[in-house]
């Protein structure tokens, strides 16, 4: 036979209110719920108190000579100048003999003061970019050293020196993605190795091959451009163990499509879109929109060579 179930009847009275109990045996204040049950026949009364809490009283320090007896709060912003000079002069002087006051430099303090004068400088070496510099009066190679009626070139990642352009191709069989400009007699303008008539060799790294493919056009995008190249595929014997594709990849080039690709990424420019799309939460219509008004100002409706994303 089952025992009974033991506590408060179901249909007992229950009335909830506050208690605050000052007798507490360790003379502190009490807080909580006291609950009332009245029996059915009305006969008992039973308390019970519940949800106790105990309300914070001040403390006073035992030790007067306690540093930490008249501690104070201050508020959360950072103790600047403005907050010294409120302070009286004794309490600022001992602060400083205490702590040291810290220097200040002019370059950190006010560094555009020290730039102002200096501006036309700035200026001047930056349009000297747009020149020929210290080539302005007896333009050359400074490769093969070639002067006169000859077709001059610079490239932004080799460096600002000038190259004729056999030199130039030469230098660049390797490195296809550098950005190329050409002396016009006025300014710079800007020019493609594959205009110029450089066809890079894939499968060797830029070097011969004894069965070159037909040289074919390839969009490379490596930012911060997108560049328009010239490529040429691997026939010979190496051929026989990387195809079209592995050749691409392992040139660390990443193909848009798996049949017949006509447009590349590089591995570097896949990692730094990575990131910006971690960091920046930048989107690949955006990133690309960006290297194309980075390879072309004036490309403001986008380039029709370079894929829709």
């Amino acid at each position: 036979m089952s025992q009974p179930r033991r506590g408060r009847p179901a249909n007992a009275l229950l009335a909830l209110g506050d208690l605050e109990d000052e007798s507490n045996v360790d003379n502190l204040a009490v807080t909580g719920d006291k609950g009332i049950y009245i029996s059915l026949d009305g006969q008992r009364r039973e308390e019970e108190l519940f949800n106790v809490s105990h309300k914070k009283r001040r403390l006073d320090p035992a030790n007067l000579d306690d540093q930490l007896a008249q501690w104070i709060p201050v508020p959360d912003h950072d103790f600047t100048e403005d907050n010294a000079r409120d302070l009286p002069e004794g309490e600022v002087m001992e602060a400083e003999k205490r702590l040291g006051k810290r220097k200040e430099y002019t370059s950190s303090r006010d560094p555009m003061s020290l730039w102002r004068p200096l501006m036309g400088d700035f200026l001047s070496e930056i349009m000297r970019h747009e020149g020929l510099g210290d080539d302005a009066n007896a333009p050359r190679c400074a490769v093969c050293g070639s002067s006169g009626d000859i077709r001059l070139f610079k490239c932004e990642d080799c460096g600002q020196h000038l190259q004729c352009e056999s030199c130039c191709i030469e230098h660049h069989r390797r490195t296809p993605l550098h950005m190329v400009k050409e002396w016009n007699g006025r300014f710079w303008e800007q020019r493609t190795l594959a205009d110029m008539g450089l066809v890079y060799q894939l499968g060797h790294g830029g070097f011969p091959c004894l069965y070159p493919d037909t040289p074919r056009k390839m969009v490379v995008i490596e930012a911060p451009v997108i560049h328009q190249i010239r490529v040429a595929f691997c026939k010979c014997s190496k051929a026989d163990c990387a195809d079209n594709l592995e050749q691409l990849l392992r040139n660390a080039w990443y193909p848009a499509t798996v049949t017949d690709p006509g447009t590349c990424a590089t591995f570097r420019s896949l990692e730094s879109f990575r990131l910006y799309n971690v960091v920046g939460n930048l989107n690949v219509h955006d990133y690309i929109t960006a290297l194309e008004r980075m390879t072309d100002a004036s490309a403001v409706s986008g380039m029709s060579w370079v894929p829709v994303y």
